[in-house]
């Protein structure tokens, strides 16, 4: 909540009063540090959050700091207190405020804790800014001071933050920045790619989508998108592979399979299927299918069924009986015609 100037100094008296009345039980030790999540590239109109967390922070109880920037590129429009400071219950006295207008260009944020913080670490704010205008800020906190009961002179050590450069531009440079990154990323793959790739594939194409859904850019902006779509392709290919072969690799040894293992069977089967058919895996690419196999035969042979021979070699037995069926009827029909053919020769 935003409150105004007056209210700013009754919070600052607040909080110079309540080293004295509330003794802290719990202090922090070493400084204490600040986090600062505010940075990179935005265009002009955007609404964009700094959120500020503090840190080794138990058992201090209030503190402030001024925040100073480019108010023509910046302009502070709401502060949104976070969890480190806890609402006010019974006689605690725990208030946070931020004055926005403290100066052109410059913020003050105040809070006090009154029995000093139970927290060690918690988000102390946010401020919401607007950008107004193309150019370069590097906010600057200044007048950072945390009581705590038990330093000396009641104000604990603080490590000041320091916040990124932010840099505004068009949203054309934006754009094509946006799209570069996403270029040279997909660029970088391997071909073809491997298992050990798959951070780097979706790290492309989370840069993709981040082009098209912020920037507004389309599939037809970027070179080398089907370089990362067959990737992604083949990377799942690899994967289904992967995980059929790790689940046939799990089951038990065919001599010590049961009907318990009957489902683990059938899981491993249907992952197979599931990368030959979605994927255009073949029999070749899994390593050890023939001991799939082997626990499906064995399954079947448990369960008094007839086991399914390894793909082929049934049919080769009957083709092959057929054969020589056909072949014998064949030389017996020719025996026949020749004994004939001499009985009427008089042979």
């Amino acid at each position: 909540m935003i409150l105004i100037k007056n209210k700013m100094l009754i919070l600052a008296v607040i909080l110079f009063f309540s080293l004295a009345l509330f003794p802290s039980a719990v202090f922090a030790e070493g400084p204490v540090t600040f986090t600062v999540t505010f940075d990179g590239e935005f265009i002009v109109g955007e609404e964009v959050s700094m959120i500020i967390r503090i840190n080794n922070a138990s058992g201090t109880d209030g503190g402030q700091f001024d925040l100073s920037f480019d108010g023509d590129i910046l302009e502070p429009l709401d502060f949104k207190p976070g969890d480190f400071v806890p609402e006010m219950t019974g006689t605690d006295i725990n208030l946070i405020s931020a004055n926005l207008e403290l100066d052109d260009g410059k913020l003050r944020v105040l809070w006090a804790i009154g029995e000093g913080s139970a927290k060690d670490t918690g988000i102390l704010g946010t401020i919401l800014f607007e950008i107004l205008e193309e150019g370069e800020t590097t906010p600057v906190f200044s007048g950072l001071k945390v009581t705590d009961p038990d330093a000396v002179d009641m104000v604990a050590e603080v490590t000041v933050p320091t916040v990124s450069t932010i840099t505004v531009i068009d949203v054309a440079t934006a754009k094509a920045k946006a799209i570069k990154a996403a270029e040279d990323a997909i660029a970088a793959l391997k071909e073809p790619v491997t298992l050990a790739d798959g951070e780097a594939i979706k790290d492309a194409r989370a840069l993709v989508v981040k082009a098209k859904e912020r920037w507004g850019a389309v599939d037809s902006d970027f070179s080398n998108l089907k370089k990362l779509e067959d990737a992604e392709k083949h990377y799942a290919k690899l994967f289904a592979i992967f995980t059929a072969d790790n689940a046939i690799a799990a089951l038990p040894s065919v001599e010590k399979l049961t009907l318990k293992d009957e489902d683990a069977v059938k899981a491993a089967r249907a992952l197979v299927n599931a990368a030959k058919s979605q994927h255009g895996a073949v029999d070749t690419d899994f390593e050890n299918l023939d001991t799939l196999r082997a626990a499906e035969n064995k399954i079947a042979e448990l369960k008094g069924l007839k086991p399914t021979p390894p793909t082929g070699g049934m049919l080769l037995i009957q083709v092959a009986g057929v054969f020589f069926l056909l072949a014998g009827m064949l030389i017996y029909n020719r025996s026949r015609q020749l004994s004939a053919w001499k009985l009427t020769k008089g042979l």
